[in-house]
């Protein structure tokens, strides 16, 4: 569980309200249905997590999303209005609007008014569209708990001021009683907790950014003069004892910044006393030599010990990437029932090859829920009751495995993303951060003797919290999210403060975003009329040379997965059509043999649905008012469509939003865009400079 410090330390308000979120959805929910189920689970939390959720529990706490949210829309400027509306649909179309009618309701509306649904929305509107933001971002659990959670919810529309500012109340009781709830589930010897490194920095990297050469030895490193000092010890020592203060004991475990490790960070945590860590099986097979599969996959079920430099041992268990990720990613779209019993039959299956074994499933705990109906609480109970009926399986903490764990002698360098750290370094606008850090760290180191004790300490916890690891993931072209500029505005602000607590005025380098313009997934934008062969084919140069083009792998989600099939999306119009080419990773060739068709979903004012068979047939046209005749689709190397716009009945603001669906007997196997639908919008008058996505 984590999120990087939203918080402004010299100001004291929160820039973005995501842990406000979790905690309201996530956070309590997942220890709750946990412990409801009996499960041995392992939960992480990261220390400056825990400080956001006691901060939280303050119902004035200053944010900056939340202190318009908390006002009367009478009171709101204009201008605080159209910063306020976007961001109240930074919500799951499926699983979180169309839950409630009134949310989807207003949800179109703002598809139809586009830039004007801020004035478009009356006080109620927004009224409305604030309280079922935030009941669409309450978990189930607290629902069922909370009786005016319940009642908000049945009611669903024409809320009032008062509704609204109890609901922030609930909201914030659930935050703030959260840490508590995991003590006290600890204490029963429920679950085990374990910790990160306090601002959940990449340890790797700043003990050693050369580090990451061992898994990409051409990659191009940011120019670091100084390096980083003790600033990873001081995130371990910190995080120990922030443990302390809250759970009443030392921690057993550590979960390294995105299972980053090398042989001298685990030994950092085995001089500490930690007892285990964990990472992730790519890490395994490069610290073997060898590829996890016969034989050698036996070492994946088994916990591995380290020995430092001074004699201290860790174990280290390495998570099954397989099972870690079918919950991350794959189950959502399945029925809950289908999706346990498949889990737990895996597990039986590798409890008879391996008895005696322990298996590592480790995930993200808040980011995958919002892709599961229910916030995931069916599949989580369903999971559970399926494992805990398996007789060659238990649930066990990892303190509980860490017995006859086999000597490891060396550990690759590398995190459970690629085994690398590309993910936080590489990349021109990643490395430039790394230099503007370590800069603005020597600056620091030179004069902090001519400031106060206590300005030199914020200054410090700064610098700490610029090092975490989230401020470099949403830089680069690897992670979409359409709010990442204030990734980089945040990230930015806490080196400024630096700076001004030095009583310096930031340079300009610091004042300059890092982060290039928001592509929002669009690789271009068509540059002319297209009107191509629907044969699944390209078949000529020209064909689709006119195109705009659209990444579908990048999501406005903080997960990422490596192994999407749909790639990219190419639009363009011809006459009064649509034309859509998709393209997937190796080929959509691959996909035949496998029952598997392709479902396409076209939405303006009204919406075309259609399903066709990767293995041939005529397109099954699922929703909408054209007649077969209008609708072409062929399947081939590449996918080809071809829509008329007139059945998508365009808004005022002549946007189209498309879906792209995996799917085999009605069962959605992958879905493209993963979070939110890609926006086109279409010309007026064939001005073409007017595309986008």
């Amino acid at each position: 569980m984590h999120q990087p410090y939203y918080r402004n330390p010299v100001g004291g308000e929160y820039r973005m309200p995501w842990t406000f979120l979790h905690a309201a959805k996530d956070y309590y929910d997942m220890l709750r249905l946990a412990v409801e189920a009996g499960a041995r689970v392992t939960f992480n939390l990261v220390p400056s997590l825990i400080d956001q959720l006691e901060d939280y529990s303050d119902p004035a706490v200053p944010d900056t999303f939340l202190d318009p949210l908390r006002a009367h829309p009478s009171e709101l400027t204009a201008d605080t209005r159209a910063d306020l509306v976007p961001r109240l649909f930074l919500a799951h179309l499926e699983n979180q609007i169309r839950r409630f009618a009134r949310y989807f309701e207003l949800y179109e509306k703002g598809r139809y008014y586009g830039a004007r649904t801020p004035q478009s929305l009356s006080d109620q509107d927004l009224l409305d569209l604030e309280v079922l933001y935030l009941l669409a971002w309450t978990g189930e659990v607290v629902q069922a708990e909370e009786p005016l959670v319940k009642a908000l919810a049945g009611k669903g529309r024409a809320f009032t001021q008062r509704e609204k500012e109890a609901l922030l109340g609930v909201l914030h009781r659930v935050a703030g009683r959260t840490a508590e709830a995991y003590r006290e589930a600890q204490e029963r010897a429920q679950i085990e907790v374990s910790t990160t490194p306090y601002y959940h920095p990449i340890l790797p990297l700043l003990t050693d950014p050369a580090s990451a050469r061992e898994a990409l030895p051409r990659i191009t490193l940011p120019v670091i003069q100084r390096g980083f000092g003790a600033d990873a010890a001081r995130h371990v020592d910190d995080a120990i004892e922030r443990y302390r203060r809250v759970f009443g004991l030392a921690p057993a475990g550590f979960w390294p910044s995105e299972g980053s490790v090398s042989g001298q960070t685990l030994s950092l945590l085995a001089d500490r006393g930690i007892r285990w860590a964990a990472s992730d099986e790519d890490i395994l097979a490069a610290s073997l030599g060898v590829k996890l599969e016969g034989s050698a996959r036996a070492e994946l079920y088994r916990a591995h010990k380290f020995r430092s430099g001074l004699g201290k041992e860790i174990a280290v268990f390495f998570r099954d990437k397989t099972l870690s990720d079918l919950i991350g990613f794959s189950y959502a779209s399945w029925n809950p029932q289908d999706a346990s019993a498949d889990f737990a039959a895996r597990v039986a299956a590798i409890a008879r090859e391996h008895p005696g074994g322990t298996v590592s499933v480790i995930l993200d705990g808040e980011n995958a829920w919002e892709f599961y109906p229910h916030n995931g609480a069916p599949f989580l109970r369903a999971l559970y009751r399926a494992l805990a009926n398996q007789p060659e399986v238990r649930f066990a903490t990892f303190s509980e495995s860490v017995g006859g764990a086999k000597p490891l002698s060396r550990v690759h360098s590398g995190s459970w993303i690629y085994g690398s750290f590309s993910t936080w370094v590489g990349h021109p606008e990643k490395n430039r951060a790394w230099e503007l850090l370590e800069r603005t760290r020597c600056r620091l180191t030179d004069e902090e003797e001519r400031i106060a004790p206590e300005q030199r300490e914020l200054a410090w916890r700064e610098i700490r919290i610029a090092e975490g690891s989230d401020w470099f993931w949403w830089l680069g072209d690897d992670h979409y999210s359409p709010i990442a500029g204030e990734f980089d505005q945040l990230f930015r602000l806490h080196l400024m403060n630096v700076y001004r607590l030095l009583g310096l005025e930031p340079p300009a380098e610091i004042l300059t975003p890092i982060k290039g313009g928001g592509r929002r997934g669009l690789l271009r934008k068509p540059s002319g009329p297209v009107s191509p062969r629907i044969d699944g084919e390209v078949s000529s140069f020209f064909e689709w040379l006119a195109a705009g083009g659209f990444d579908l792998g990048y999501d406005a989600g903080a997960m990422h997965r490596a192994d999407r099939r749909l790639q990219r999306l190419r639009f363009g119009i011809g006459g009064d059509r649509l034309h859509l080419c998709v393209e997937a990773g190796g080929g959509l060739t691959d996909l035949r043999g496998q029952g598997l068709s392709i479902e396409v979903e076209a939405t303006a004012s009204r919406r075309l649905r259609l399903r066709v068979p990767v293995d041939g047939g005529n397109p099954q046209l699922l929703e909408g008012t054209a007649s077969p005749a209008e609708i072409s689709a062929a399947w081939g190397r590449v996918g080809e469509f071809s829509l008329p716009l007139p059945a998508l009945g365009l808004g005022l603001t002549r946007e189209v939003y498309v879906v792209l669906r995996i799917v085999r007997d009605g069962e959605v196997l992958e879905r493209a865009p993963l979070y939110n639908p890609a926006r086109i919008e279409l010309p007026e008058d064939h001005d073409l400079e007017c595309w986008s996505a």
